[in-house]
């Protein structure tokens, strides 16, 4: 921004001679004048009000503690939506959550058809390596 105070002509043969496109520096130099140095403008547009760093830091702790931990009680303990909790989970997090197969009783008459689908599963999967 120095090259302001050189004038008109020589900021210009600066910029046709670096490649720069003359509204790239129009943008900069606007920005400059507005702000009184090199940082950014304050951008508009909705805050981040429940998805803030703290609540990430918060469920990402508790689900290091207790991995099967549910989006329902995430959602109570936080007060916060559900749609906000699974957009921590999955997008801030990478997180993917299922639901856990829980084994159940097999009676006498299931029990064989439950042992061959077993035998089944076992023969893909030995298959599959």
């Amino acid at each position: 921004m120095v090259l302001l105070n050189f004038g008109y002509n020589f900021v210009r043969k600066k910029i046709l001679l670096a490649g720069l496109q003359k509204q790239f520096v129009h943008d900069a130099v606007k920005c400059y004048k507005e702000t009184g140095g090199p940082a950014d403008r304050h951008l508009s547009g909705r805050l981040i009000t429940v998805t803030t760093h703290v609540h990430v830091q918060n469920i990402r702790s508790s689900v290091q503690r207790n991995p099967e931990r549910s989006i329902r009680k995430i959602v109570k303990e936080y007060r916060i939506s559900v749609g906000s909790s699974w957009n921590i989970v999955k997008g801030n997090l990478g997180l993917q959550s299922f639901k856990i197969a829980r084994p159940y009783f097999l009676d006498h008459k299931m029990q064989p058809e439950g042992l061959e689908k077993a035998c089944r599963m076992s023969r893909l999967i030995v298959g599959a390596r």
